[in-house]
């Protein structure tokens, strides 16, 4: 087959070592230095206020800003559509769940191009996110957390019944090293979760991970039956598209006959047999 693409689409480090080097990032001077006083609780103007000029210093063709890789989740070179951008991607806020939100993790992890954040910084960023999620949360602004969808129940509920003894049973870890075209596996785009779908290497943080609202939908959808029951199913849909080379999506085996399908289908019988059995856990997502 033909390779689409060679490059990870939602990568965020450049994976060449070639890749230019992005800019050196000004002085930050004392701890709190650059970040103001909260101005409110409206997100786009806690973010314009206090978290843009930090994430400024992503920006730049080498970073990112523009198109292509790596990642490019400030848009275009102006200023004005952070915002717009950055909240489109949520593997970088994490779905405003600053535990998952890659935006922290990158730099709380150290190595990031020598990137850094103060504790004035990472608290305003934190903030910001947790604005984000009251806000989002809050559709018919009533002042309370709106309830959720029943397709998030669903995804709740099977949350509370996949386990590890099942994931490890089905195999399900070895996502992680399935190939696309061109050698890359899906670890190598998808470590951290880029575009909703986490295949971490490392097999306990791939379990939890895909537990949480935020990668639950990366394997499962919901199926609404003819009586309005919903069933979470396999998301095999997604996944064939994606191997087909949908967005460009390197081209990957799928199918009944491909292992790694069949992982996910053992995984999901066996998880269905644990629901059938009443020995599910609470029907949560767990704290990230």
């Amino acid at each position: 087959m033909a390779l689409l693409a060679t490059a990870c689409a939602g990568e965020l480090e450049p994976l060449n070592p070639s890749d230019p080097e992005p800019p050196t990032p000004p002085p930050s001077g004392s701890p709190d230095a650059g970040v103001p006083e909260p101005t409110g609780d409206d997100p786009s103007v806690l973010f314009s206020t206090n978290v843009q000029p930090i994430v400024a210093r992503c920006a730049g063709e080498a970073c990112h800003t523009g198109v292509g890789t790596p990642l490019k989740f400030l848009g275009s070179p102006s200023p004005d559509d952070d915002y717009e951008s950055i909240t489109a991607f949520p593997s970088v806020t994490g779905n405003f769940q600053p535990a998952l939100a890659n935006m922290l993790l990158k730099i709380d992890a150290g190595g990031h191009y020598g990137q850094s954040y103060t504790q004035a910084e990472r608290d305003a960023i934190v903030a910001w996110l947790q604005a984000e999620s009251r806000v989002r949360a809050d559709a018919d602004d009533d002042g309370e957390p709106d309830p959720p969808p029943a397709s998030t129940n669903a995804f709740a509920e099977w949350s509370g019944c996949m386990t590890k003894a099942n994931w490890d049973a089905a195999q399900m870890g070895d996502w992680a090293d399935k190939r696309a075209e061109g050698g890359d596996t899906c670890s190598t785009c998808h470590a951290d979760g880029a575009f909703r779908f986490n295949t971490n290497p490392t097999n306990d943080t791939m379990f939890t991970m895909n537990r949480t609202e935020l990668y639950i939908i990366g394997f499962f959808t919901v199926k609404v039956n003819a009586d309005g029951s919903q069933q979470v199913i396999p998301a095999y849909d997604k996944l064939e598209r994606m191997g087909n080379g949908s967005t460009l999506h390197p081209r990957f085996d799928y199918g009944p006959d491909d292992p790694y399908f069949q992982r996910l289908a053992e995984f999901h019988q066996l998880t269905e047999q644990t629901k059938l059995a009443g020995q599910c856990g609470p029907a949560q997502f767990p704290t990230p």
